[in-house]
């Protein structure tokens, strides 16, 4: 069949069209959504270029802001000290005391402790120093610590009149750290075990045995009641006696139910709680003046509602007194037991101490029990002695002996089995 002229222009047409539309359809459609995907991922792109450049800046304010509050912070924080280590307070109070000629007979630190300022947490720690010199080197020593950078506080001072110019007493001085600041953590050491120690120090090293008996003698050894030299000298007997003391506390002075009565009535004092203690929370001063050099001058602290009651025989009664500067006064305190009878116990016939000490004393036997004690004193004989002072008093307790016969052949029955 042939074509005509007419037909083969309408296929040449035909062919053209399906050219044009495979090259639209098949290659020029497909860059087109290619351009418009890229366009979007262009749109998509700035978008996080916008937000990385608000980022950034972000980030630079917070950074302006940080390095503002790290100046107030570390601005903050220079008035406190970076480390409580005893050895650092001793080597800073030493500095001070050597600018002065102020006579300080030792230091005496508190337990550590923790206070809160607001919503910070603070280290702190106590020093108590007892002086004597002149007013005007106190004042010195007073100086250099208000004008020291570091946070000291003077929680508590004491000053008594020597004459001449001439001043004692005991001034409590506070100091402070922050913990986050690179305070090194407040903890005790712990003594660890050493795969050097022996399990028992109180073992007899191998061949002491012998050593003995080479430098005692035979006849030294064989003299001694009851000995067999066949026996094992340190293996256990059958019936031990072990002996306890246990303590229990009798008053804790945690409450001011107490009050202050000098004898003759022309002595003057008064009676307050103190943070320095021994133990709990709070101690007793007893300040008083006697104002006058008399043959016999007494202070006392008298128990007011609840006085501390012995139900039965101690072995001794103790009580922690803190002395600020020596003296020849006695302490002591009156007992009076279940048929009124009353006991002067004495505890120390002169202040021959700085700082807190435990004083003991045993009771009479004759006591009748209960027993109460009615007051605690001090007590000055001596016309040419001090007629003032400071004391601080705590942790009154009565120790009970415990005994307890332990049998090892029971034991060793037992342990048989």
């Amino acid at each position: 069949m042939k074509l005509t002229k007419r037909e083969k222009n309408m296929l040449g047409v035909l062919a053209g069209i399906i050219f044009i539309y495979g090259y639209i359809n098949f290659i020029i459609n497909p860059q087109i959504l290619k351009i418009k995907y890229l366009k979007s991922g262009i749109k998509d792109y700035e978008s996080i270029i916008a937000e990385d450049n608000h980022a950034t800046d972000a980030l630079s304010d917070l950074k302006n802001i940080y390095e503002k509050h790290l100046k107030n912070v570390e601005g903050y924080s220079k008035g406190y000290f970076t480390s409580l280590e005893q050895s650092t307070l001793i080597l800073l109070l030493d500095s001070f005391i050597n600018n002065t000629e102020l006579e300080i007979t030792g230091v005496g630190f508190s337990d550590y402790r923790t206070e809160q300022l607001g919503s910070t947490e603070l280290n702190a720690i106590s020093a108590s120093i007892p002086f004597s010199g002149y007013y005007e080197s106190l004042l010195d020593f007073l100086r250099q610590i208000r004008q020291n950078n570091k946070k000291i506080l003077i929680k508590d001072i004491n000053i008594l009149n020597n004459g001449e110019g001439q001043v004692s007493g005991n001034v409590v001085l506070d100091f402070y750290s922050i913990p986050s600041l690179g305070v090194k953590k407040l903890s005790s050491s712990i003594i660890e075990e050493n795969s050097y120690s022996k399990q028992n120090p109180f073992d007899p090293f191998e061949g002491y045995i012998d050593e003995l008996f080479d430098y005692l003698g035979n006849d030294e050894i064989n003299a001694q009641p009851n000995y067999n030299q066949n026996q094992d000298m340190f293996a256990p007997q059958d019936n031990i006696a072990i002996e306890d003391i246990k303590k229990t506390l009798l008053e804790g002075f945690e409450s001011l139910d107490m009050f202050f009565v000098g004898n003759p009535r022309e002595v003057d004092g008064n009676v307050s709680r103190d943070t320095n203690k021994k133990q709990g929370n709070y101690s007793i001063k007893l300040q008083y003046d006697f104002l006058m050099q008399r043959g016999n001058n007494i202070a006392n602290v008298v128990f007011d509602n609840i006085k501390p009651s012995i139900s039965i025989q101690p072995e001794y009664i103790s009580i922690s007194v803190y002395s600020y500067e020596k003296n020849d006064h006695k302490i002591g305190f009156v007992l009076k037991d279940a048929v009124g009878k009353e006991y002067n116990i004495l505890l120390a016939d002169k202040i021959d101490w700085i700082y807190w000490s435990t004083l003991e004393a045993k009771l009479p036997e004759e006591v009748t029990y209960p027993a109460q004690i009615q007051r605690i004193y001090v007590q000055s004989n001596n016309p040419e002695s001090k007629i003032n002072g400071v004391f601080l008093l705590d942790n009154m307790e009565v120790a009970y002996r415990n005994t307890l016969h332990h049998s090892y052949e029971k034991d060793n029955h037992i342990n048989s089995n």
